[in-house]
């Protein structure tokens, strides 16, 4: 949100140090100014995030984007098994 205020003639020269220091805009810096004073606790960076990997118990060699792929196959020689014992009369 934008707003506009007045820095009072001491504050100013102080301000401009502490951007010149930080090497941030002065947006920045005063932002987190403000948010010290209203006891607000704000990161600068976000934590980082950790993936803890899961033994699925997968043999090497299967690719884990293609799951879907690997049960479709697995549907479909269920099928053919099961129609194989099922015996046909030959069309006429």
């Amino acid at each position: 949100m934008r707003t506009t205020f007045t820095i009072d003639q001491d504050l100013l020269p102080k301000l401009k140090a502490l951007v010149r220091r930080k090497k941030e805009p002065m947006r920045k810096v005063l932002n987190n100014i403000i948010r010290a004073a209203v006891g607000i606790n704000h990161k600068e960076t976000p934590s980082s995030f950790v993936v803890e990997g899961v033994d699925m118990g997968l043999k090497p060699g299967y690719d884990l984007t293609k799951l879907n792929s690997l049960y479709d196959q697995e549907e479909v020689l269920a099928y053919l098994a099961s129609n194989s014992r099922k015996r046909r009369k030959p069309l006429k």
